[in-house]
């Protein structure tokens, strides 16, 4: 039987530090008992002594960094809202080892048969539950809940951003404190259109994604079934040898279209931006946000692809992680694409008055990341419809019930996204 031990200084406490770091580095697969000794600074003896399996001492330092994070959401009471929730994110920023132990893991336990997909799912209720309790005039905590997960994870990326800042406007999106029936104004420009900065941001994807996927048919053949494998078994669980096999043919024969495995892997991960840059600049910036909801629609056919990507995109905010540049790029692309989209709703009044364009921009990348990671685990929702709904809460007038059918959304998007415009039947 386990020893329990609660001192910081203890053996049990060390062994769970260590192996903290080494499992956000190499994650569950990729750590290895000899990697975790060499973390912990203990032999695999007695790491035994406290731990009995790998799987026991993974369980123990993932549920200690949620236990931390969601602790924090209790600080602050008697504060005003928004003096709250700065509190909450300076007292998370302190613990930013446990913010990643928490995000990677989350992200990496929709691989399928990971041991800690129960209390993964566990902790992204406890969050959405955490902002409930903390900030009860939040009228959409799932989207909020959203948003704090994609902006943790852009955060661990840049510690300089702004986290609180961002949160602030979050809040004022959802939050049922203020009444905004006219916040658009009038507008009297012409219908909205690009400016010429929009082609050029398109192109910057374009580039970034320009020679990676191959046109060949046999080498697209590959990128299907990687994308099945890598995402049914994650990054390090899938083998080039088992997508030879799904494919039938041999190793030295997938080897001649992709050297190594981080080649074919980053060409599975190119192919998921496709569908965006194939559609094309959008007429306007009201358009472009159809789009990308069109984008995740499409993307949503492949859960497997999503998986992957959200568990590589957590582990890589990593700087000596092989796809850090890769997402560190896309990332950058999309807030440039993202920032005319919003900056231009704004010049045309179509963005709440009181919202911080470029902020929202950056918001919407956040609930993207955040909707993907809890689809990834549970596919009972939809990532587009949280999109959607939380666009509607910041556009104006909203998406219609038109433009949500053009991309096969109906009223209402989400069960538990209640009391707002689209349940209002906009």
């Amino acid at each position: 039987m386990a020893v329990q031990e609660t001192d910081a200084t203890s053996p049990r406490q060390r062994i769970l530090d260590g192996a903290t770091l080494a499992f956000i580095t190499f994650g569950y697969d990729g750590a290895s008992m000899r990697t975790i000794t060499e973390y912990t600074g203990y032999s695999q003896a007695g790491i035994a002594h406290y731990f009995a399996t790998k799987a026991d001492l993974l369980l123990a330092a993932f549920e200690q960094s949620c236990k931390r994070v969601i602790d924090t959401f209790a600080i602050g009471e008697g504060s005003d809202s928004v003096t709250r929730l700065y509190k909450i994110w300076r007292a998370q920023a302190r613990i930013r080892t446990d913010i990643a132990m928490r995000a990677v893991i989350t992200a990496e336990a929709s691989t399928i048969g990971h041991p800690t997909r129960k209390q993964a799912e566990q902790t992204l209720n406890d969050l959405k539950e955490g902002i409930q309790k903390a900030l009860p005039e939040i009228r959409f905590p799932q989207l909020m809940a959203d948003a704090w997960e994609g902006l943790s994870v852009d955060w661990l990326y840049n510690a300089r951003i702004d986290v609180p800042l961002m949160l602030k406007d979050a809040y004022l999106a959802l939050a049922d404190v203020n009444d905004f029936p006219a916040l658009s104004g009038v507008c009297e420009k012409a219908p909205p259109t690009w400016d010429e900065d929009a082609p050029r941001a398109f192109q910057g994807l374009e580039r970034f994604e320009a020679g990676r996927v191959p046109e060949d048919p046999r080498q697209r053949k590959i990128l299907n079934a990687a994308m099945q494998v890598f995402g049914d078994a994650g990054y390090v669980g899938g083998s080039l040898r088992s997508i030879a096999g799904t494919l039938g043919i041999t190793h030295p024969a997938l080897l001649r279209y992709f050297p190594s495995k981080n080649d074919l892997l980053k060409a599975v991960l190119q192919r998921r931006d496709m569908v965006l840059t194939a559609l094309g600049v959008p007429p306007t910036p009201r358009a472009a946000v159809v789009d990308g909801l069109i984008h995740t629609q499409q993307s949503m056919e492949i859960p497997g692809l999503i998986r992957l990507f959200t568990s590589l995109m957590t582990r890589s905010f990593q700087t000596n992680t092989p796809f850090h540049e890769f997402f560190t790029e896309r990332k950058n692309s999309l807030f440039a694409i993202n920032d005319l989209i919003f900056e231009g709703l704004s010049e045309v009044g179509e963005l709440r008055s009181d919202l911080d364009p470029i902020i929202q921009g950056r918001l919407w990348s956040a609930v993207w990341d955040g909707a993907q990671i809890r689809w990834a685990l549970k596919q009972d929702t939809s990532i587009s419809g949280a999109l959607a709904e939380y666009v509607n809460q910041v556009m104006v007038p909203p998406l219609s019930k038109e433009e949500l059918e053009a991309v096969n959304l109906s009223l209402p998007l989400e069960p538990d996204l209640d009391d707002g415009l689209l349940a209002e039947g906009a």
